[in-house]
């Protein structure tokens, strides 16, 4: 297993992922973000099934970024409980995570 994460991120739309995006780039919390938009999600949310679209931010960090990824994430969010979900990256191409981790902090 690398240190490398990809990190899961459901945003309301699209200005709201590019705003997120943005911030973690600049402040080198990820060395790259995709943005999906088109999501249909499913979900229970205060005891109603709601089904919303919206924009997922596959985000490619390092483990040990996360803490701060994410109380970064939930600050400018515009949900009470966001989606900010770390998955981890078992193995990968070498040249491609030690550029992860060089532009990264």
């Amino acid at each position: 297993m690398t240190e490398a994460v990809v990190v899961l991120i459901a945003c309301s739309g699209e200005a709201e992922a590019d705003r997120i995006g943005a911030m973690l780039l600049k402040e080198q919390l990820a060395a790259c973000v995709q943005r999906v938009s088109g999501v249909l999600s499913a979900f229970i949310w205060q005891g109603e099934l709601r089904r919303e679209e919206e924009v997922l931010l596959l985000v490619k960090t390092r483990r040990s970024l996360f803490r701060e990824l994410s109380g970064k994430v939930s600050v400018i969010h515009t949900y009470d409980v966001p989606e900010i979900i770390a998955l981890p990256v078992l193995d990968g191409n070498p040249a491609y995570l030690e550029w992860l981790k060089s532009t990264t902090k």
